[in-house]
């Protein structure tokens, strides 16, 4: 599987599961079955496309089959200017690749940083108490108070009974894990950043566990007073975004949730929520069945879609470059005023190299025959692979002959 495949499914895999939160469990107040829910599809979403299930009969295109394609970028040539060009030519492709590389790198270094200045703070503010095998720090900045695993900062302005109620929540916090929920909302927006709906998962995590902790704190506290405090830090600021916070954003929604805090999970909503993961697994996973590399004579057997799919040696790039040196747009097409597009159909053979280039659609004036001379020029491929072995796989290349 190619690196834009597995992309291109865990997007599609994050977006459904998004929507199905979204519609069937956002208004649901079993916060463990909705926290449960997000990270079972997240890991799904990640997962799933690694996963490959053969089976006989297919249902519908898998994932893996609708996705994939083997029909190359265009190619240009124009006039006497020869470049290759669409909206996914291969420079553009590698322009994309280096902005993506750069963001992403850009957004975990800011991650480390952040992660970075929480210790450093832990470090240099002093230590009130540890309660089981967590640290809880003094904080000297009003009522921020907030958790990152074992570590509970608390601030300094609230009342001894305040505190104990602030540490009481943080705890559940800590003893949940949550920082691990906040980590993970922040690796997806590192690591697919340019999906929307990446961004929504850290706030609904948020929420959840901030559900989660006052419904517990709540068990041993005046609900009252525990709401006037919710109310009263409600503006406060926070600067930790990759930890818990006590005062949190979604305050008078907690407050609601804390005093309506009863009823039974919906049945149809818990089916219909398992149905997406596993309409999800059905789409990424389950392959149609292919015959094995290992049962067929490689000469006879010509893939399209394989595990391993054939490559340029030295790269996309260096593939159309070479095409360019030896494509000219013919002088019978120039004079006719021939223009179109050219479908050039070929197959990279077991030892890499180019075999049976044949013009699928033509619009001719010699521009098919200096396709087909060019494409069959091309030096040795990386041969595909299918089951681990080597096999024939196919391509097409659509190259556009255009007059200035």
């Amino acid at each position: 599987m190619s690196l834009l495949t597995y992309y291109l499914q865990v997007n599609i895999g994050l977006i459904a599961v998004t929507i199905g939160y979204l519609l069937l469990l956002n208004k649901e107040i079993h916060f463990n079955y909705n926290r449960t829910y997000l990270l079972v599809g997240i890991f799904s979403a990640l997962i799933f496309p690694l996963i490959t299930i053969k089976n006989d009969v297919v249902f519908f295109p898998s994932g893996g089959e609708s996705l994939t394609t083997y029909l190359l970028p265009e190619f240009i040539v124009d006039g006497n200017v020869r470049h290759t060009g669409t909206w996914m030519s291969v420079r553009a492709w590698s322009i994309i690749q280096a902005l993506y590389f750069t963001v992403t790198a850009g957004l975990l270094i800011n991650l480390i940083y952040k992660i970075y200045q929480l210790l450093v703070q832990s470090k240099k503010a002093t230590t009130l108490t540890h309660l089981w095998n967590f640290k809880v720090i003094q904080s000297l900045e009003g009522f921020r108070s907030f958790s990152f695993f074992h570590l509970i900062f608390i601030g300094d302005s609230y009342t001894p009974e305040e505190r104990e109620q602030v540490i009481a929540h943080e705890m559940v916090h800590a003893r949940n894990f949550h920082s691990i929920d906040i980590l993970l909302a922040e690796l997806l927006k590192i690591f697919f950043w340019f999906n929307p709906v990446v961004y929504l998962f850290k706030r609904l995590f948020s929420s959840l566990h901030e559900f989660q902790a006052d419904r517990a704190a709540v068990e041993k506290y005046n609900v009252e007073q525990y709401c006037n405090l919710l109310a009263r830090v409600a503006l406060q600021s926070a600067d930790y975004p990759i930890a818990n916070h006590f005062n949190n954003s979604l305050t008078f929604k907690r407050i609601s949730m804390i005093k309506n805090a009863t009823g039974r999970l919906n049945g149809w909503r818990v089916i219909s929520s398992l149905v997406i993961i596993l309409g999800l697994f059905i789409f990424v996973s389950c392959k149609e069945e292919n015959k094995s590399a290992e049962k067929i004579s490689p000469s006879d057997e010509v893939f399209s879609v394989v595990d391993e799919s054939a490559a340029p040696a030295e790269g996309l790039t260096e593939f159309y470059e070479f095409i360019a040196d030896r494509l000219v747009y013919p002088k019978q097409a120039r004079e006719m005023g021939v223009e179109g597009k050219v479908f050039v159909e070929f197959i990279v053979n077991k030892d890499g190299s180019i075999s049976d280039v044949t013009v699928k659609k033509g619009i001719g004036a010699g521009c098919d025959k200096a396709a087909i001379e060019a494409v069959s020029a091309s030096p040795k491929w990386k041969p595909g692979k299918q089951a681990g072995l080597i096999v024939r796989q196919r391509f097409t290349v659509p190259i556009q002959f255009k007059l200035g």
